[in-house]
């Protein structure tokens, strides 16, 4: 929207030189500036509270680098040099948030459930990749295997290692990268496979 700041109101050669001026042109001066006051402090807060930022602001600004765009649509942008974060590493199932990262490595030591959580509201799609170090017992690999199961809506589970049963791939020790997506807030969860190499012996 447009400022609602006018520059134009205030009449900058009053007071005349080496004349008598009326009190009134310095109220409306004065009047009109504190105006324009209030105008721009409405204006540079609202900036500071909804502006994209790459540094702090200083000056008593709340605002840091990270930005939440809360939903709101970027459209027709051109990315370039575009990073995605990595979740902390860990070695137990648990509730992997997607909110939170595009990339969740975990060390498998055993039989695991994998559930997720913070996927977005239904009619939008969101994809995390999951990394399984699976490590049951490095002596005896790829012997020994291990369960990871994911959540009782997963659909779309073929291309897996082995044939999954009750939406659960039992794998030997190895490296194995999933991507997992939804587009109805988790209802349904597709799975696919990008990585999957068992150790050898």
């Amino acid at each position: 929207m447009a400022s609602n700041i006018n520059p134009n109101n205030i009449d900058n050669t009053y007071p005349i030189a080496g004349q008598d001026n009326d009190s009134q042109g310095f109220r409306d001066n004065f009047t009109n500036i504190k105006t324009n006051f209030q105008y721009a402090n409405t204006e540079i807060g609202e900036l500071q509270n909804n502006a994209l930022l790459t540094s702090p602001l200083t000056g008593g600004a709340t605002l840091n680098t990270q930005n939440d765009m809360k939903g709101s649509p970027i459209k027709s942008a051109l990315m370039q040099d575009m990073r995605e974060v990595v979740a902390a590493e860990t070695s137990a199932g648990t509730d992997l948030d997607v909110s939170e990262a595009s990339y969740h490595p975990i060390n498998a030591f055993g039989d695991m459930t994998i559930n997720f959580v913070g996927w977005p509201a239904a009619g939008n799609i969101s994809k995390i990749r999951v990394e399984f170090r699976v490590t049951v017992d490095p002596g005896l690999a790829p012997i020994i295997t291990n369960d990871i199961s994911f959540p009782v809506t997963t659909i779309g589970m073929k291309a897996l290692y082995g044939n999954p049963v009750a939406n659960t791939i039992s794998v030997p020790n190895g490296i194995y990268v999933y991507e997992c997506w939804s587009t109805n807030n988790g209802d349904q969860l597709f799975i696919t496979a990008l990585i999957e190499e068992p150790a050898t012996p």
